[in-house]
Order: structure tokens, then sequence, then C-alpha cells
């Protein structure tokens, strides 16, 4: 396979396979109950036993910037790491890690003093720290190191998975070495691949690789690894890096439906390499759900400024699946409350927010045009609802066409579900509709209780094309601060102008769901509300930025039907 570097043509999901990897996972976990062990069980015919009820666990990845300096001194700065990573947990929710990982060769590369020597033996101080260090914090370790491996003699790049008892649960080796690598002297993997292959963890099944081992451009397989860890049932793929491979990995996990977790680092040191703090090293670390949205990660900072964060954390469950959530939530008895085909009087269902916006009914459907300035707050517009709804369980389709052609950078669309007045306004945002003439974001955000998921992005050249959901918190008077819903989604092959897209959101509860169908794509993203207080009433709205010409047609509303 020969994938291009990014993933926009990689979000089809392939269902049959979906299907084969269930049957897997239903296989292993009926082995894990007959056999009733410990905490890992690989399965040499290709299936790593799953837990039949797998539970959520606190994930944390690191992100460091090597320096130079002794073992000893990095042996500190890691158990230092490693301190701060589990008070930072606890400080975010009381909850301190179940699972840290490292990035690659971080206990030696840039290593002083030490003759070149960048291997240490097994059982050395790094392995000691780590056991010492999961026993003390009663948390999973995987980490990464130079290998001088007592058994054959050999040098291996390699990853260890240290359980919570401070006992080696799995190794493996990095299966594509880099001409780095090899100037070390180290030995690539077991070249059929076989060593590939998940651990059974309390949390489910999971793969490790090692930085290039991501890079499917090696063709020495017919199937790239990946690919072969989630065919052996891996629920998610980790992989310790110096290189930026997050973007490759997402895509895999995108494809195959699997989590994975990307720990980089600054792969410069610019007491090394002075004069290359503009370059292109500056590496992510994070974690991401199988549908590709990013649930927790560490910026990429300008080299030598410190990072903000050391690490980053999530709760996750990897025995989610979220297309047969939304599936299940499809099959709901949905009562239909609101319809507009488009064609009609848009007046007639609808109000207006913005002077300069207009509407327009054609037999194609009802096209919003926004102001043609740039950077003119009058410029917006928001098309609502007249109807006010009431609902915990709500679904909201449309056929969806972007007909603008804009470039300009911050530019984009929102869905505006159940809005109502907060901040001391009145809850029926009618009645201050004047107010938002000029229908600047700020009179939304510090006024209104509402969801928001905003889609169709212009981002700048250098940003990513995101997915974004909010629950609007005016009370609090942070404006957008805090608003956030996880996880969040880039670089989003969709909304090409011209191109007709079936939007399908679900709000179950604290949760929202959004299926996109067009253009050869089928998507599903979720956000999860749950640390946000409910909204159950209020209206539908659709904003566009300024610039932005957008159809919209078919829209209906449903709620769920309650049997008596």
């Amino acid at each position: 396979m020969q994938p291009e570097r990014g993933y926009l043509n990689l979000f089809i999901i392939n269902n049959m396979k979906r299907n084969r990897r269930r049957k897997i996972v239903l296989l292993a976990a009926i082995l894990l109950l007959l056999t009733a062990k410990g905490d890992i069980l690989v399965n040499a015919e290709g299936g790593a036993p799953m837990p039949a009820k797998t539970p959520d666990f606190k994930l944390a990845v690191t992100y460091v910037q090597p320096r130079q300096q002794t073992k000893p001194q990095s042996l500190a700065v890691i158990s230092q790491l490693i301190d701060e990573t589990v008070a930072g947990c606890v400080g975010e929710d009381g909850r301190p890690p179940d699972m840290m990982v490292f990035s690659e060769t971080i206990y030696t590369r840039g290593a002083i003093g030490q003759g070149g020597n960048h291997f240490e033996e097994t059982g050395g101080p790094l392995m000691q720290l780590m056991r010492a260090k999961a026993q003390q914090y009663n948390c999973w370790m995987v980490y990464n190191f130079y290998e001088q491996r007592m058994s054959d003699g050999k040098r291996y790049n390699t990853n260890k998975m240290i359980n919570r008892r401070g006992e080696l649960a799995a190794s493996y080796d990095k299966t594509f070495v880099t001409k780095d690598d090899i100037a070390l002297g180290c030995t690539a993997g077991l070249k059929d691949a076989s060593n590939v292959r998940p651990v059974m963890t309390e949390f489910g099944a999971i793969g490790m690789l090692i930085c290039y081992d991501v890079d499917s451009s090696q063709g020495l397989y017919p199937q790239e690894l990946v690919h072969l860890l989630a065919e052996r049932g891996a629920q998610m793929v980790i992989v310790s890096s110096i290189g930026d491979y997050a973007t490759e990995l997402r895509a895999g996990g995108i494809r195959e439906g699997v989590w994975t977790a990307h720990c980089g680092q600054d792969a410069i040191d610019p007491a090394q390499h002075p004069g290359r703090e503009g370059a292109d090293a500056l590496f992510k670390s994070n974690i991401t759900n199988p549908l590709g949205g990013c649930m927790a990660g560490v910026v990429k900072r300008p080299v030598p400024q410190p990072a903000p964060k050391t690490w980053c954390s999530a709760v996750i469950n990897l025995g989610v699946d979220y297309r047969s959530r939304f599936n299940a939530l499809q099959q709901m008895a949905w009562k239909e409350i609101f319809k507009d085909t488009g064609q009609g009087d848009w007046s007639q269902q609808w109000f207006l927010d913005g002077d300069l916006a207009k509407v327009v009914n054609s037999p194609e459907g009802m096209t919003v045009h926004a102001g043609p300035a740039i950077r003119n707050e009058a410029d917006h517009a928001v098309l609502w609802t007249k109807e006010v709804f009431e609902a915990e369980n709500m679904k909201i389709e449309y056929k969806f066409t972007r007909i603008d052609t804009t470039t300009l950078p911050g530019t984009v669309n929102i869905i505006y579900i159940l809005a109502q007045g907060g901040a001391g306004k009145p809850l029926d945002i009618l009645e201050w509709a004047g107010e938002r003439r000029e229908p600047h974001m700020a009179k939304y955000y510090n006024m209104m209780e509402t969801y928001h998921v905003s889609y169709s992005v212009i981002g700048p050249p250098d940003a990513d094309k995101y997915l974004r959901g909010r629950r609007y918190m005016p009370d609090k008077r942070k404006g957008l601060n805090g608003t956030e819903l996880t996880p969040e989604y880039m670089n989003v092959p969709l909304f090409e102008p011209g191109v007709t897209y079936q939007m399908t959101f679900i709000k179950a509860g604290r949760e929202l769901f959004l299926h996109v169908e067009g253009n050869g794509k089928d998507m599903i993203f979720y956000f999860d509300a749950s640390n946000f207080p409910p909204v159950e009433k209020g209206r539908v709205g659709l904003r566009q930025m300024w610039t932005r010409i957008s159809r919209y047609s078919d829209f209906k509303i449903s709620v769920e039907t309650k049997l008596n």
C-alpha cells in the first residue's frame, strides 16, 4: 500500500473489514473468559483475546525535547517527567493515569559522556526506574530505548510494556530501522512481521509500533503494520516516535477503526543544531479516537521555547464503537416535528440575524448569503427556526451544499442546536433579536446557552480544516474558553464547493453525533458534552461567517417518541 502522507482519502470505512474484526473480538472474548489469565495473552494464530467488557482508563502521552546530557541526568529527567505527569493528571480531574507512554530513545538521544554508547542491557537502570514507577503509581508504562539484548547479543530499537505490578508484559522491536539505527548497530525486527501483534491488557488489546514503522511507503509487506495489528485484533495502536508520524498514524486508525496514540518529541536539540529553530522537526503527541478525533494533544511549538505542557491525557474506552452507536440511535422511534424543503418562502418558518444577509428560495433549496465584506461583523448571517423545540434526544437532517469558493482564513459554517438566552438575557432569543442585527460572534457565545458544531471550515494555508463542537457557557463570562467538546477533528476532507452532502445530527442526552455522507465519503463524528449542563430547549440556528454562501434543502427535525 502506498497512501498519501495526508489521510484525505482514507475515511471510507470498510464495513466488511469491521465485521470480520468483530468476529475476532467475540472469539477472543470467549477465549479470555475460558482462560481467566492475567495481563498478557497473545494468540499466536493471529488474534489477541479481548475483555468481555472493556473499562474506561486514563492514558497519558508525554512530549519532551532531548538535550545533551549523561545517562544519569537523562534518567533523572525521565523520573521527574513521570512525577509531573501523574501530578498533572490528578490535578485535572483527581484521576491519575492508568497508562503512560514515552517517545523514542529519549533516554540516550543526545547522550554525552558515554563514549557514544547509546545502548543499555536488558534490566538496566531505565527498566528498573520504569518498574519502580509502575509500582509506585499503579500505572502501566510503555517506553522505548536502545537495548543490548543479553539473550542473543544483538542490539535493538525496542519498546517495553510494564504492567502495574512492575512486571515486563511485552516487548516489540522496531521493524523498519532507519539509517541512524543501522549506524548504531541495530537489528531489525522479525522480517515476517510475526512480532507485530497486539498485547492483551486489562483495558483491551494494544499494539506497539516505533516511528518509521508507521510509514507505509516501505512496501516490504503486502499490508502495512497498522493494518496488520488491526487484523490481529488490536483496538489501539501506540507509537513511540522522534518523527512526525501523527498524520499517518491517525489515517491508519481511521481506516482500520482503531484508537491511536502518537508519542513524539522535538527531534532537534538547539544546542546541537544552532540555527535550526525554524526546522520542521516540531512533533506532536496526541490521543485519537477511531473516527480521527483528537481526544488530547500537545501542540507544536517553536524551538527552543519551553512547551506549555510536557504531557496530555484522556479518559478513553477501547470498546466503544461510535458507528454502531449512531446506527442504534438512528433506529430509535423518531417523530418528525419540523420540515422545510427549502423551496417555499423561507420567512414562514425562519427568521434572520444580520441586516446584510439574505435568503433566496429556489427549486434546489434555500440559499443563505452572508454579507460580502471581509472582517466586518455586520456581514455574518444566522438563520433561526421560528419554532422552539424541547427534547432530550433530537435529530436534525438536511442537505448542505457549499456555494461559495472563498479561501478567506477563519470563515466557517456553524449549527446551533437548542439555543436559548443566557447571562441574564431572556430565554426566548427572538425577544432580543434586535440586538443581533449586527451578528457579532461574541453576542452568541457570551449571551446564549447552546450546543455549537462548526464545519465547512476554511483555514489559513498552514492550518487544519477542523470540525469542532462547543457548549456555550455565558454565565461563566469567559467567552469561548472552556467551551470545547472532545474530541476535535482536523484535516476533514469534506465540504467541497458545489458538492451536496447529507448531514444528520443526533443529540442524545449530552452527546452529539454527526453523520456526513457525500462525494464518496461516509463519516461519523462524535462529541462528548457530559461535563457540561444539559441544554434541552431552544431554537435551531444556521450560522455563516462573512462571505459564505450555502444552500440547504430537505431540512427536518425529529424528536424521540417516548413509549408509554
